[in-house]
Order: structure tokens, then sequence, then C-alpha cells
């Protein structure tokens, strides 16, 4: 070990910086999906007179090649925080920050508020026939691999032994607050899954878009929350087997 005390600080920001996002730190958004926290002085965040006592044990190591510390020690602090307080209260608590009031409701048995349904994005509308469009183009050859890749998907499941996907009872929406939601709204705007999966004049996310490829016509699946037609009863694994590994739905 080179530098022991390099080391040691290095991991003492790890599990301050972790341990006050694990408590205290959380960004609120407004009803758009903005960020409302704009400065320092309002934003939580742990200070000297609440840090914890950090005990590091460095394990010298001399037959391996000489590496930097890194941020690894900052990766199981939230776990770690969470299994503790399971295991003082019996009460699984999976959204962060644990603070003393989620924390006190978990222990009462109250369910957390159900979060104000975001507004719905604007529609974007389609440009006039006038109006030269850079990214045409573009859509096309993401709608044409597209395509590809879902014919692609479609042969190998006919060739592969993959089971059905299970389904699952759909999840509470109060059981995450309006900022998770809304990180997620837009995570699925960035993903821009409506291109492929929106039909013309349809429900956004409905499926049913016609692709032309070189195997011929397919449609669009629907991903939308429906239990019925959509996607609202699938498991997160079943969701990454579809999305991550090409699983047939």
């Amino acid at each position: 070990m080179i530098n022991p005390d390099g080391v040691r600080h290095q991991i003492h920001g790890n599990v301050i910086q972790s341990t006050s996002r694990a408590l205290m730190e959380e960004v609120s958004f407004d009803r758009s999906g903005a960020v409302a926290s704009r400065e320092w002085g309002g934003y939580p965040i742990i200070t000297f007179p609440d840090l914890p006592k950090i005990d590091v044990l460095m394990l010298p190591r001399q037959d391996q090649p000489p590496l930097g510390v890194g941020e690894s020690a900052s990766v199981p602090s939230a776990a770690a925080i969470a299994n503790a307080i399971f295991d003082a209260t019996g009460v699984r608590f999976r959204e962060l920050p644990f603070t003393p009031e989620r924390i006190l409701r978990g222990l009462r048995g109250e369910q957390a508020a159900a979060p104000e349904s975001l507004p719905a994005p604007a529609a974007i509308a389609a440009p006039s026939p006038g109006i030269w469009n850079p990214f045409a183009k573009r859509r096309g050859a993401l709608a044409t691999i597209a395509a590809l890749c879902t014919a692609v998907v479609g042969i190998g499941a006919a060739v592969l032994p993959w089971g059905a996907i299970t389904p699952i009872a759909r999840p509470n929406a109060s059981v995450y607050s309006a900022a998770t939601i809304a990180r997620g709204q837009q995570l699925a705007a960035l993903g821009d899954c409506m291109v492929c999966h929106t039909a013309a004049g349809g429900a956004v996310n409905a499926g049913g878009r016609p692709l032309e490829t070189p195997f011929g016509t397919i449609h669009s699946t629907n991903i939308t929350p429906d239990v019925e037609t959509g996607i609202g009863t699938w498991s997160y694994p079943a969701f990454e087997a579809r999305d991550a590994r090409g699983h047939p739905s």
C-alpha cells in the first residue's frame, strides 16, 4: 500500500457521502418534472456534528499491483443501513432517504401518501409537409433498426426454449414517491419508446404501429401499464428479460 493515509481518507469520504445520501439527501421536483431545489442552502446534507465514527480496516496485499482507491466503499452503504434498520425494527424500507419521518410512518404501519398524478407529456405535433424535418430520416432509420431487431428476436423465440412470463399483481403506485415517479417519467421520455410503439392516431405506447422489414410487416407491441393488453402485470425480472435479453412477450 503506497499511501495508507490517502486510502483511509478516501474511504472516509466514501462512507460520509453515501451515508448522507442514504439518510438525508433528496432532490425535490415540481409538478412539471423540473428540479425544485435550486440552491445548496435548502438541500439536506449531513453536517460535521452528525458524522458517524468510521473505523477503516486496511489489508496490505503486497502481491497485488497498485490501483486507485476509487469509490467502491460507497456502494454498500445504503444496503447496510437498510439492513440495520430492518434488523432493529423488523420493517423493510426500500426507498431512500431513510428520514425520521419515513421511518416513523413505517413503524406505525401508515401507508405513504399517494403521489399526485403528474401532467401528461405534451403531444408532439407532426411537422408540416412543407417544412423540412432533419430528424425524419433518422427516425425512419431507427424504426428500421428496431424492426430488424424485433424480427431477429422473433426468430430466436421460435427456436429457443424460453418459458412464458409469469404475471404478478400490479404494484401499488402509493409505494413510490412523486419524485421517484417523476424520475421514471423522465427516463421513459429519454428512451423515446413511443416512436415505435405508437400507431398513427393511436394511444401512446399502445402498439400497433406497422413496421416494414425484409421479413414482412410486423406490428409494435403494447407497452402501456394496462393489465390486460400491456405490461401492467410484468415483474421487473420479466421486463429485464424481455428488454435486455430478447425474451418473447
